[in-house]
């Protein structure tokens, strides 16, 4: 088959259509979707002085190809509860500040992700104060995300009214082989929190 030769006006028509075109497919390739979940599974409800740990997922559901390049997390930290940290082993990291007595902004960095790829982070949250906490989780939109809105989630917790409880143990320092020994246990209950 013969293609036709084609005029100066005709190529050039091609020659914008081909960049058009370029233009499309590097949008595409920087198209992300960011999906963002926490959760305090086995820490709700927890008593007031304890801490829950919020599982916090970001996956970038995307094509195995198409990788979501480094990012950042914010956590919200509310009123009456503390960020501690991360926990180990945790793929989000760089947490700051931490600690973060709430009301707190933290923000934290996520890897570069493939497409498929999740990043977790761990985050322990001491409670102090019965009610209910929510902590919410954000990753801001870089470039083209196709859903923003599953970016940004909440997780509420229920604290209930907890308890301070004290042991000690009193006992000699050394004792002769073959004697016998007495301890004294003591219980305090330091109040409720």
């Amino acid at each position: 088959m013969v293609l036709p030769k084609l005029g100066s006006s005709a190529r050039a028509v091609v020659f914008a259509f081909s960049l058009l075109a370029a233009g499309f497919a590097a949008g595409e390739a920087r198209a992300t979707d960011w999906v963002v979940n926490i959760n305090d599974t086995g820490f709700d409800p927890i008593p007031a002085g304890g801490t829950v740990v919020y599982t916090i997922a970001v996956e970038n559901e995307d094509l195995p190809t198409v990788s979501a390049p480094a990012n950042t997390i914010t956590l919200s930290i509310p009123a009456n509860a503390v960020f501690e940290g991360g926990t180990a082993g945790d793929t989000i990291t760089g947490c700051a500040p931490t600690p973060a007595t709430g009301p707190a902004t933290v923000t934290c960095s996520i890897p570069e992700l493939p497409g498929g790829g999740v990043a977790t982070l761990r985050a322990r949250v001491l409670t102090s104060t019965p009610g209910t906490i929510s902590v919410n989780a954000s990753v801001p939109t870089l470039g083209i995300d196709r859903q923003p809105l599953n970016n940004d989630v909440s997780q509420s917790t229920t604290v209930t009214q907890g308890a301070d409880i004290g042991l000690a143990i009193s006992g000699p320092a050394t004792a002769q082989s073959g004697s016998t020994v007495s301890y004294g246990y003591t219980a305090t209950n330091l109040g409720p929190f």
